[in-house]
């Protein structure tokens, strides 16, 4: 339930850490559906959209991001560009507030960098990479 969630994030990290180990410890979800990724610190979404990004040999304003829930926070905060789609969960949406009031440590760049669609799921995904120029109307 959420309102454990910081606790076991806590508990969690003391046992790792007491064992001489790394982690990074990941929370989405939303009501009674709370999903908590642990994943050693050099992968994750981000992580892993930036390899396969160099791999091919793609810039950062060549490559788009899509996400709905908490877990893509990490993978939307980096360089490249992002669509949150119309369905997000409201920890997303939450991230996406504080993003857009220069909360995150970075500067808000919420309209050249990150568009929030209106449409759920594939269609506001397709709406975000209309609106960036990467797929035309059909």
């Amino acid at each position: 339930r959420s309102e454990h969630v910081q606790q076991i994030i806590t508990e969690m990290k003391s046992k790792v850490e007491g064992a001489g180990a790394a982690a990074k410890f990941i929370y989405s979800g939303h009501g009674d559906w709370n999903y908590l990724d642990v994943v050693c610190p050099g992968a994750g979404k981000l992580e892993a959209m930036l390899y396969v990004r160099r791999r091919l040999g793609f810039g950062a304003n060549c490559t788009v991001a899509c996400g709905d829930s908490g877990n893509d926070i990490l993978m939307l905060s980096g360089e490249e560009r992002g669509v949150v789609v119309g369905n997000a969960q409201a920890g997303l949406l939450d991230w996406v507030e504080r993003y857009k009031q220069g909360d995150e440590g970075r500067q808000a760049d919420v309209g050249s960098r990150l568009f929030c669609a209106t449409e759920g799921h594939a269609k506001g995904i397709l709406q975000g990479l209309r609106h960036m120029g990467f797929a035309h109307q059909a």
